[in-house]
């Protein structure tokens, strides 16, 4: 469950990353 919910905050930390590096 925890392993999950780390994965949703990395991936939204990436695509927030992504949209300040475009």
């Amino acid at each position: 469950v925890v392993s999950q919910y780390h994965e949703l905050v990395v991936q939204a930390r990436l695509s927030e990353q992504e949209l300040e590096f475009r």
